[in-house]
């Protein structure tokens, strides 16, 4: 396989490892970038919205030309804190990505299991979806060459909440956009709370924003767009801002440096919870609003 053509969907990141899911474009997946023999990876983001999908593959040294191979045989079964069986997942050719064939009730400060069997090889994770967060547009102003965005995140439980906020955007004519695939948009904030411009690791604009709101508080973000990213002609625009645990907001601000350092020498290792192989499977509460400018 041709790596510019795989590169469509695979990101080669790290000297130790990585696979990745991302949810809204649909077609990334890390892998094992300096290992000696091929390894088993499994990701995939759990959530109260979104039908279960997860990616397998395994791959060995990319950097002498071993080859990524896509997983496409086996057993994926989704089990609650009870170990009762909820779903069973399924291979789609057309995303590549094993897929429910349902839209599940996911309930939040709930466990959920993640068992793969592949033949005599076998993978587990276990994930928890946070408690609810709540978030209001309260303002949009328009600049000459950008629109100011002012949203409120309001955290009511006790714990404090790792979130992620993107601007995402999503064609409107159903018939042209037959995949009904949702794309990132670039972003920009000065909020120094943000672990963007606290930790200064990442190139602005941003595809997305990092900030933990502490438990019982309301935090008012701001954030931009440039005018000539957006056609607001032809796309619907969404703001996705995702509750999560700490490991799982840490391994996506993780994920983000590497795909900032140019130098594959001194990147931050991303944390697996797979047992059995490498990998992430991360849970998350994903609230998401319709914005109109």
């Amino acid at each position: 396989m041709n790596f510019k053509i795989i590169r469509k969907y695979l990101l080669v990141l790290t000297p130790l490892f990585f696979i990745v899911f991302n949810s809204c474009e649909d077609k990334k997946i890390e892998v094992p970038l300096m290992g000696s023999q091929q390894e088993l990876a499994l990701t995939g983001e759990l959530n109260q919205v979104d039908t279960i999908q997860v990616i397998l593959a395994k791959a060995g040294n990319l950097t002498i030309g071993s080859q990524i191979e896509e997983i496409k045989q086996g057993e994926v079964l989704i089990l609650n804190d009870k170990d009762e069986i909820i779903d069973q997942l399924f291979y789609n050719n057309n995303k590549k990505k094993w897929k429910s064939n349902k839209l599940n009730q996911i309930k939040v400060d709930s466990t959920y299991k993640i068992d793969v069997q592949l033949g005599a090889k076998k993978l587990m994770s276990t994930t928890v979806i946070p408690n609810p967060i709540d978030v209001t547009i309260v303002e949009i102003t328009e600049k000459e060459t950008e629109i100011l965005i002012d949203i409120d995140i309001e955290n009511p439980n006790q714990s404090s909440a790792f979130s992620t906020i993107s601007l995402l955007s999503k064609q409107k004519n159903s018939f042209v956009n037959l995949t009904n695939e949702y794309f990132r948009v670039a972003i920009s904030t000065n909020d120094e709370e943000t672990d963007n411009i606290k930790f200064n690791e990442l190139r602005t604009p941003f595809s997305k924003l990092f900030l933990s709101v502490k438990g019982d508080k309301k935090k008012r973000l701001r954030f931009s767009v440039k005018k000539e990213d957006m056609d607001i002609e032809n796309y619907n625009y969404f703001i996705w801002t995702k509750s999560t645990k700490k490991q799982y907001y840490k391994y996506l601000y993780d994920y983000e440096v590497q795909k900032n350092t140019l130098d594959f020498t001194n990147l931050p290792q991303l944390q697996s919870n797979i047992n059995g192989g490498l990998g992430f499977w991360g849970g998350c509460f994903k609230d998401v609003k319709k914005i109109d400018f």
